[in-house]
C-alpha cells in the first residue's frame, strides 16, 4: 500500500506546575507544528474533481489545565 511522505515537525510546551498538600495543578501551553509547515496528513477522493487530494495541518496550539488529586 501506498505511503505518505515524511515530514518535518516541531513540538514545543511551556507550562507550569505547583504542587499543594492536597492537589498537584498545571497549566501549560502547547504548540504543535511550531514552523507552520503544511504536512500531509491525510488522503482523501474529491468526487467533484474525480482526484485524490492530500490534506495537511497547520500551526496547532492547545492550553491545557490539569489537576491531579
Amino acid at each position: 500500500s501506498k505511503q505518505l511522505p515524511t515530514y518535518f515537525r516541531i513540538d514545543t510546551r511551556v507550562g507550569y506546575k505547583w504542587i499543594g498538600k492536597r492537589a498537584t495543578h498545571e497549566v501549560a501551553l502547547d504548540i504543535r507544528n511550531l514552523t507552520n509547515r503544511e504536512n500531509p496528513f491525510y488522503v482523501r477522493y474529491n468526487s467533484e474533481t474525480g482526484k485524490a487530494e492530500t490534506k495537511g495541518f497547520g500551526m496547532m496550539p492547545e492550553i491545557l489545565f490539569r489537576i491531579m488529586f
